[in-house]
């Protein structure tokens, strides 16, 4: 992972992929998608994190298109729709 240089308090942002939200360090984060390809990776993303879940509370945070945008596929939304209350869309 590559750090991006953003720190507050401990709190910091690591680029990585689907398989660094299997590491112990990581399952309680939240998941931060910013405007993903439109493949499946948002979608291993959200079936990683969910399998993983610590069931506290955890967020997922997405910046990018709606369904049929250029960002993430239908099964990313399908599987964010079943998983996730929003609280909030700008």
């Amino acid at each position: 992972p590559i750090p991006i240089n953003i720190k507050s308090n401990d709190s910091f942002v690591l680029q990585g992929s689907f398989e660094k939200l299997l590491e112990k360090e990581n399952i309680s984060r939240n998941l931060l998608l910013v405007a993903p390809p439109p493949n499946d990776l948002a979608y291993r993303c959200v079936r990683t994190k969910l399998s993983n879940s610590t069931g506290s509370d955890e967020f997922l945070i997405y910046i990018g298109e709606g369904r049929d945008g250029v960002h993430a596929s239908s099964t990313f939304f399908d599987e964010v729709e079943k998983h996730y209350e929003l609280i909030i869309c700008i």
